[in-house]
This record gives C-alpha cells, structure tokens and sequence, in this order.
C-alpha cells in the first residue's frame, strides 16, 4: 500500500514502512480502513488499548472494536462517510465507547481523516482513550455533589452566582424563604430575589466583589474549616485558594505598574510622530484587529506630531483603541476613528468609536475606577480608561468622555500647546 502525502508530509515520511513507524510513535490508536470497513493497517497502540494482536485484527472490519449495539448503525455512517469524506470528528455530542478483546467497554473520542491511496480510498481512525478522563469529570461531580449535599443541610438559605451573576445554585433553604423553586432560579441573576429599587446598585457591587480575590480567600478559608469536607472536597477548594492568591498577586503588580506611572518619569520628551505611533499600536494589535475585523481611520491633518513621553501616548492610544475593538457591538464592525484639532493654544486627540457605549446615568463617577468593567462580558481587567486617565495626568493632560449606549463613545484628551 502506498500512500500519497501533501508536499510537507511527503518531506517528513517517505513510504509505507517509515509511515508504519511513524504511526507507532503516536500516543493514540491509528486504523485504516477500506471503504468496506475491513482493517488494512494498525499502529502499536491500538494493540496495546484493544488487547488484540496485530494480525487478529488485519482483515476484520472496524466493528470488531465496537460494542455490539453501535455495530449496525456504524456500517451505516463509515458507507455515508465514504460518500463525502473529509477531516472530523466522529459522533460529535455524542458519548463514544470502544470495545476491547476481552469484551470490556471504555469511553474514547475518535477522529476521521480520509487518504488516497493506489488501491483507491481509505479511512484513517484516530481513537483516544479517555477513561482517566472520564473517571477524573466523575470524582469531580461527586465531590461537588457531596459539597450542595451539605449546603442543602445548612439552616440558612446560599445562593451561588457565576460571574455573569446568573444563579448556577440555591440550596433548599432558599427555596423555603424566597418561595422560588429552583427550577424558577436557576438561570436567572441574583436581582429576582432583591427589591427593585436596589438591583442597579447591587449590580454594580456585585461587579466589585468579583474583582475581589480577597473575599474569595476568606470565603474558601471559612468553607475548608468545614470538618464535613473529604479530601477530594478540600483539593477543589485549595484549587480555588490557589487561583484567588494568583489573582491578588495580580492585582498588586497592577498597582505597582500605576505607582510606577505615577512617580517615575525617567524616558526623556520627544517630538512624537502619530501616523507613526498609530502604525506601531496597529502592528501590536493585530491579532485583535484582525479577529474582529476592525477598522481604523485617521486624520492628524491639524496635528500630526506631539512633544512629549513616548511610552505613555503610546499607552494612552493602546489603550483606547483595544478598548474600542474589545467593546464593539455583536455583529456589527467596529469603527474606530482618531483626529487631532488645535483649539485655543491646545491639542486636542479624539477618539471615537460605534460600540455598545455606557450609560453616563449610571456609571459617569465610575468612568475611570480601577478595575470598572461596564460590560461583564467582554475581556479585559477593567484597568484601561484607569491607566489612561493617570498616563494623560502625567503628561500634564486633561481626559473627558462621551459615550451613548448602543451608538458609541468619543474619549476627548486635550494637551496644553507649547
């Protein structure tokens, strides 16, 4: 049998032995196929998962490796198959099980590939054993089935929120004091249990909290004091400690780099060139341009250079311009478009945008918080319009926003002339 590679593959494999060795070197189960479904290849690995020989399987069809009930309907799908081949998963959603020699069964993900060969087309199967997987998901479920067991037993009513502030959890307390079934809670955010008039306010705590791993730290120390919790149970939640003290650390490098923004100015002024400084921040952001499919338009016809720290303009255009792709409106384009003006003795930089905007209602005393993300589901720390606000002091600016929800906003940053 010989097979013909791309050009690439043809340089690292060249025939049917070092192809056979190159099969054997893989970590999962490798098998060809005819369009009959009979075995024509085999790597050592499948030898070893299936507990067959390698000659014991040359010749059979593939359903030797399957349990008896998915026999029938997998002759159905490898003849479909054969008719449109292409790269894929196999039983996509589905829970796949394999079938080994001495009739035990485990869970295992398979892969399709089709290959032209001599003697016309064969499929090549790639099956992975994922039992430890599978056995890790299960401890996994028990141990967080073991834990809403013990909140269920508490006296006071816990509700548990993800980020989003979607409930994912209520014990059965809560089900007695609010007068909620849980199936009526689940899905929905915290504010179905709170009085209308503070939903708005606890909103945007609830954002603060999330941002605080040192209430995380305190919540899982309390919870690993629980003389109820097995070892599984203790791990889960020392993971979670773990990812809280991460956090913290973060947070403290972030203030770090601010004090240093604030206190340290040792880069000596220059004239800055924008075209230039928009191209360098364009090529530093390109994955996300590109990801997003945004688009850039500028005019520096009034001002095209500044006379001033570098790093920091850098920053201040770096940050605004991600902030613009990372909050566009879902299914639209973003737009983004920068101009200069000289007015009265003063540069003035605009930055507009067409994204989701912000509520200046609401959220105008928050503008430029530490860690204030005005739309939880986008990414990012918060710290943007924070550290632009203290670069644009720095150099001695001033720093407003306009904004309108679902139309766009416009960062207007103005510098003295000199």
């Amino acid at each position: 049998m010989k097979i013909h590679f791309p050009p690439l593959q043809e340089k690292q494999v060249s025939g049917e032995k070092d192809f056979e060795n190159f099969l054997n070197f893989l970590p999962d189960a490798v098998v060809a196929v005819k369009p009959d479904g009979r075995i024509i290849l085999v790597n050592n690995q499948t030898e070893k998962i299936f507990g067959y020989g390698r000659e014991e399987l040359l010749g059979q069809t593939l359903e030797i490796l399957l349990p008896e009930s998915y026999r029938l309907i997998h002759e159905i799908h490898r003849s479909t198959y054969f008719k449109y081949p292409r790269v894929r998963g196999m039983g996509t959603g589905l829970e796949l099980f394999g079938r080994k020699k001495d009739g035990s069964e485990f869970p295992v993900e398979i892969s399709l590939s089709p290959f032209e060969t001599d003697d016309g087309a064969i499929a090549i199967s790639t099956i992975r054993d994922i039992s430890d997987r599978k056995r890790a998901e299960e401890k996994q479920r028990k141990a967080q089935q073991k834990i809403e067991e013990l909140l269920n037993f508490t006296p006071d009513a816990i509700v548990v929120i993800n980020k989003k502030g979607e409930i994912v959890f209520v014990n059965n307390q809560s089900e007695k004091l609010f007068e909620y079934r849980k199936q009526e809670l689940i899905g929905s955010t915290l504010g179905i249990l709170l009085p209308q008039r503070f939903r708005n306010i606890h909103n945007e705590h609830q954002l603060d909290y999330f941002q605080s791993p040192v209430a995380n730290i305190i919540g899982t120390s309390s919870m690993l004091q629980m003389p109820e919790l097995d070892d599984d149970e203790r791990q889960i939640m020392i993971r979670g400690l773990h990812s809280s003290i991460k956090q913290l650390d973060e947070i403290i490098r972030d203030l770090n780099n601010i004090l240093q923004v604030r206190n340290e100015i040792s880069e000596k002024k220059e004239k800055v060139f924008l075209p230039e400084l928009l191209n360098e921040v364009k090529d530093d952001l390109v994955n996300l341009i590109k990801r997003e499919n945004a688009r850039i338009t500028s005019s520096f016809d009034e001002v095209s250079e500044i006379f001033t720290l570098k790093s920091y303009l850098y920053g201040i255009f770096y940050n605004l311009i991600s902030n613009s792709i990372k909050y566009g409106r879902p299914g639209i384009t973003p737009l983004i478009d920068i101009k200069t003006k000289n007015e009265n003795s003063k540069i003035i930089l605009y930055f507009s945008d067409n994204g989701m905007g912000i509520d200046l209602s609401k959220q105008k005393n928050q503008l430029f918080g530490l860690y204030k993300k005005f739309h939880p589901q986008a990414e990012g720390k918060g710290m943007g319009l924070f550290m632009t606000k203290i670069q644009t002091e720095v150099l001695g600016g001033r720093i407003r926003i306009e904004s309108e929800v679902n139309k766009g906003t416009e960062v207007i940053i103005e510098f003295d002339s000199y």
